[in-house]
């Protein structure tokens, strides 16, 4: 495996979620003199502070297409107007607004010695398979497979590998938008000290990865196959073991809060809300980079761990 020092690293969408986890896992490999390798980017330009204090100046997405790395470049690209922002536009604009994103990342990758290419793709993309489907989360997913079609194009093109994970759900550090999330939001109750509330009337299934287990393994199968030309995996983010949201009610509330109550309606007869994806190509990616990905009980904490800091600094 080549040496770190030879690569320059490009992380765009550097605020989110997958970001700032993806910068953490970087520093902590990197030499500090070669963290100037690495170069961050958003919406708009500002300082951010990770959790151990490392301050990464993030640049505006728009200079993204100005910057000349050096080095041959392993890109980070998670800038993306996610499922919740599908309402907040029509969905024209927002297919537009994300097309134009992904033309910012073409302009840099057809004036740079790209070598490897991680862009995550998302569980919904199998709801956009169906045309006929109008929803948002159809619209969001319709999306995300334009850009699987346009980035695995790109990667033939360049002949660089092109690591395309379909995210189901995922677990750990810098989990945001924490009313949104199942797990997050029976978290944030136990922390709080709150009543655990569950709407859902019917099933619902789950199943969890972590979020640094999913940038080592992509990193890492970024780095064994930068010399092997075009290669583009697609496959499915699945974890440990699937759970239904009462249960992990359950397991959250042992390990965190024992002390405190669950509330759920009823169970109905709907059909159950089952999201969760194939494990069979992520288990054979697992062996083959010798990754062993953390349980749910490890998971719960991890999080738990990272939203308790997050309360106590205020953040």
């Amino acid at each position: 495996m080549d040496s770190l020092d030879q690569f320059d690293f490009v992380v765009i969408g550097a605020t989110g979620w997958l970001g700032q986890a993806t910068l953490e896992y970087l520093f902590r490999q990197l030499a500090p003199v070669d963290r100037s390798h690495v170069h961050a980017f958003a919406s708009t330009s500002r300082p951010l502070v990770l959790r151990d204090g490392t301050v990464v100046p993030v640049q505006a997405l728009p200079s993204l297409t100005k910057l000349r790395t050096p080095r041959p470049a392993l890109v980070f690209h998670y800038a993306f107007q996610t499922k919740d922002r599908v309402i907040a536009n029509n969905h024209e604009a927002y297919t537009l607004l994300n097309r134009s994103i992904r033309e910012a990342l073409l302009q840099f990758v057809d004036t740079n010695p790209v070598v490897g290419l991680f862009v995550p793709s998302s569980g919904a993309a199998y709801a956009g398979m169906n045309e006929h489907d109008q929803s948002d989360g159809a619209v969001y997913g319709r999306c995300k497979l334009d850009d699987e079609r346009v980035f695995e194009t790109i990667g033939q093109e360049y002949r660089f590998p092109v690591v395309s994970p379909r995210v189901f759900n995922v677990s750990g550090p810098y989990i945001n938008k924490h009313n949104l999330y199942a797990l997050a939001s029976i978290i944030s109750a136990c922390l709080s000290n709150k009543t655990i509330s569950l709407r859902a009337p019917h099933q619902v299934i789950r199943s969890y990865y972590s979020v640094t287990d999913l940038i080592e393994l992509c990193y890492r199968l970024m780095l064994i196959e930068q010399n092997k030309g075009s290669i583009f995996h697609v496959f499915d983010t699945v974890g440990t073991e699937m759970v239904e949201v009462g249960d992990l009610a359950l397991r959250c509330q042992g390990l965190l809060a024992p002390h405190l109550t669950i509330e759920r309606p009823p169970l109905c007869e709907k059909p159950i809300d089952r999201y969760v994806g194939d494990a069979t190509a992520i288990r054979g990616l697992e062996r083959k980079l010798q990754i062993t990905p953390l349980g749910l009980d490890q998971q719960i904490k991890l999080t738990a761990n990272y939203m308790s800091s997050l309360a106590a600094s205020g953040r």
